[in-house]
């Protein structure tokens, strides 16, 4: 009788309140005879195949909790093979589940949250069934190999198939139904979508296998709108950790990582260091703690697969992709620490292009310039708590010297670039280098420009190098610095900012990039009391036992 009024399309009863009645009968038989229901799953697919087209979205969800329940109870049954198609790898079975994750795509993408919801929970359960779920996971993620062009492509007007005329137009369009998921409007499929993907990363049999496919999505919940769904996705990953910790299969590094850290408490330099800059510097939530060695490993074995991608488009010309590029690199960077050394300097470039960028949309009074900058500037500073400065020091001092063929803007940026890497630098890494950065600031071409941008980003840059080294700042260093921000103030001085403005708080530095000599003059007071900062005094006290010294480097400045 179920079979007859509810198995066919269209429905053989025309009531919702019927056709759900109906569903409703089937999911109390399954409930109560779970174990003797297996000689009809046909009957029972034949059922929720067509219940999941359902118009009512209660008839939906109901399918979905049976769906549920059958892969708990007649597991054996969703795996059975129903035929065998022919593809290019040869004969490959197709299973029930299979057929039943095809049928559940519309309701993926229902209009109401709650039926997508409960479709997330059904999904998860039915991937739950297989052994090897390749093909239903490439169906999903609407993946195909990018060297192979099906025929139907080169002819407009369609191609015979089983003896039927097909033509383009007429063809299923393929969707990426977990990037639908992960992008979803409501925070409750959200979050039962980061659930299902953890879930999948830590109990498939051939999880090792998604890996690749599924880490993206889970790391981009870091990304969500709702710190509630940050806090989700960092849990999931710390679940992934943990698992990824006991795997008995994991690679030879890891195992070896693994053994150092627990049998030998071994830890390497650059390991010192990671661990020294998450004690002494705070980041963005959910990152208040540092994670987990399990989910470093996972995220840091696929980093070079991801990593090229971000980079490209954090110079995107869509503003919300380098946003949404540059804050992904963000995280990514805090999970691999420094094993991001390896690809600092394709990011450090990535970094210095898109930051000229934004500069240059700065000035045309573009508002979400701003807010890229503020990210891009984040990335940077968090790379350089873990890159060592030996490495990207070659990349931008040319230009910081001006010895490339640049103009003002690439200069400006690279010199920002440098501030921020500083600022997240250990002083200890950054005391070696701190010589060739001064030298590097107090280089000709300095003196001789008449805009206002390049002084202002060379005093933020030696206030930042003085703040950052504090005490462990060589004196001849120390004195070196406090002779160009002075002599900086002294040029502005000569083109009429005579007046040196109130210090202001520095919770918004970038507004310091603009045209005028007044803005410089704040920016080499507040690094004087930077300088001054590193000996610990104030700044009159610093600058009353410097007078004399200063008053005889200021001379040749002066002059010139």
């Amino acid at each position: 009788c179920l079979l007859h009024r509810r198995g066919s399309l269209p429905a053989e009863e025309p009531a919702e309140e019927v056709r759900l009645l109906l569903v409703l009968v089937l999911g109390r038989l399954v409930s109560l005879l779970p174990k003797n229901i297996g000689d009809y799953m046909d009957a029972i697919q034949t059922i929720l195949v067509c219940a999941l087209t359902d118009v009512n979205p209660a008839v939906r969800k109901e399918a979905c909790t049976i769906i549920v329940m059958l892969c708990r109870s007649q597991r054996e049954g969703m795996r059975k093979v129903l035929r065998v198609e022919e593809t290019r790898a040869g004969n490959e079975n197709r299973h029930r589940y299979e057929d039943m994750i095809k049928s559940l795509k519309s309701t993926i993408k229902h209009k109401h949250a709650s039926v997508r919801q409960v479709a997330v929970s059904s999904l998860g359960a039915l991937l739950m069934c297989g052994d090897k779920n390749m093909n239903a996971v490439e169906d999903l993620v609407a993946w195909h190999q990018p060297n192979v062009i099906p025929i139907w492509q080169f002819f407009a007007g369609g191609v015979y198939e089983d003896g039927k005329l097909v033509k383009p137009d007429e063809r299923e369009v393929t969707h990426n139904y977990l990037a639908i998921l992960g992008t979803d409007k409501s925070p409750q499929v959200r979050e039962a979508f980061l659930h299902m993907l953890v879930d999948w990363m830590t109990r498939l049999t051939d999880r090792w296998d998604h890996e690749m496919r599924l880490l993206p999505y889970l790391i981009n919940g870091l990304t969500d709108d709702v710190p509630k769904m940050r806090e989700v996705a960092f849990d999931a990953m710390e679940r992934l950790g943990a698992t990824h910790e006991s795997e008995k299969d994991n690679n030879e590094r890891d195992k070896q990582e693994l053994r150092d850290f627990r049998e030998y408490g071994h830890k390497t330099p650059a390991e010192q260091n990671a661990a020294e800059r998450w004690l002494t510097r705070a980041h963005e939530p959910p990152f208040t703690r540092r994670p987990r060695l399990g989910s470093r490993m996972v995220v840091r074995n696929n980093f070079r697969r991801l990593c090229p991608t971000l980079v490209r488009e954090l110079n995107d010309w869509i503003p919300r992709t380098r946003s949404m590029s540059a804050q992904l690199l963000y995280y990514l960077a805090l999970y691999c620490e420094y094993w991001v050394t390896n690809e600092a300097i394709q990011i450090v470039e990535a970094i210095t292009k898109c930051i000229f960028r934004s500069l240059a949309e700065m000035e045309t009074g573009d508002p979400e310039a701003r807010l890229l900058l503020r990210k891009v500037l984040l990335l940077a500073t968090t790379i350089g708590e873990f890159v060592d400065p030996s490495v990207y020091m070659p990349l931008l001092l040319p230009v910081v010297r001006g010895e490339t063929e640049t103009d003002i803007h690439h200069r400006c940026a690279a010199i920002e670039v440098l501030r921020a890497l500083c600022e997240g630098c250990s002083p200890s890494w950054l005391r070696t280098h701190a010589d060739v950065i001064v030298r590097a600031l107090d280089c000709p071409s300095i003196w001789e420009s008449r805009d206002p941008r390049l002084s202002t980003q060379i005093a933020r840059c030696a206030g930042q190098l003085a703040l950052t080294c504090g005490d462990v700042l060589v004196e001849s260093d120390r004195a070196h610095l406090l002779r160009i921000v002075l002599g900086l103030q002294v040029k502005a001085w000569s083109f009429g900012a005579r007046d040196v403005p109130p210090l202001q708080s520095d919770d918004d530095p970038l507004d310091h990039y603009n045209r005028t000599w007044a803005t410089l003059q704040t920016v080499c007071t507040r690094s004087v009391e930077h300088i001054a900062a590193s000996v610990r005094l104030s700044a009159p006290m610093f600058m009353a036992q410097q007078l004399n010294d200063a008053v005889q480097t200021l001379m040749p400045v002066c002059s010139r």
